[in-house]
C-alpha cells in the first residue's frame, strides 16, 4: 500500500456487508454524517479502486498501521 495513503487512512478496517467482506479497506475512522443524520465512515479500497462511505456500524476494525496524528 502507498505510503501516503498509509498516512492518511491509518486504520485497516472490514465492512460488513455483501460485496465488500472479501476486501481490505483503509479508514481514518473519522465520524461523518451521512443522509438521515447516520454516522459514517470513508472507507478507501485500493485493491479494488473504490472509496465510499459506510455506516458506522458496518465496519470493523482490523489494525492501525500507526498511530494517528494528535488533532
Amino acid at each position: 500500500m502507498d505510503e501516503e495513503l498509509k498516512k492518511e487512512f491509518p486504520y485497516e478496517v472490514r465492512v460488513k456487508t455483501k460485496g465488500f467482506r472479501k476486501y481490505r479497506g483503509y479508514s481514518d475512522l473519522i465520524e461523518t454524517f451521512c443522509c438521515s443524520a447516520t454516522p459514517c465512515y470513508f472507507v478507501v479500497f485500493p485493491g479494488i479502486g473504490y472509496e465510499g462511505y459506510f455506516e458506522k456500524w458496518y465496519v470493523e476494525i482490523k489494525s492501525a498501521n500507526r498511530q494517528p496524528a494528535q488533532q
